[in-house]
């Protein structure tokens, strides 16, 4: 149907995948066999909104306290 693929269109998908897997930068740039991390982050990676909802929910929780409490054990005003 006149559609061609070829092994390098094969790379977006790997590299992708390592940096969803959770490769660091490093990581992934070392697997790719690139020079540059920027080539591997920039033109070889693509994320989803799925993928930064799921780094999102992966964080950890961030403990809450009052306002007064937290100035007062500082010994500042509000």
């Amino acid at each position: 149907a006149g559609k061609v693929a070829d092994f390098h269109s094969l790379r977006v998908t790997y590299i992708s995948a390592l940096v969803g897997s959770g490769a660091s930068v490093k990581e992934a740039q070392l697997l790719a066999r690139h020079s540059d991390p920027g080539l591997t982050i920039q033109i070889y990676t693509r994320t989803s909104l799925l993928d930064l909802g799921r780094v999102l929910n992966s964080m950890p929780e961030t403990p809450v306290t009052t306002p007064e409490k937290s100035h007062r054990t500082r010994g500042t005003c509000v």
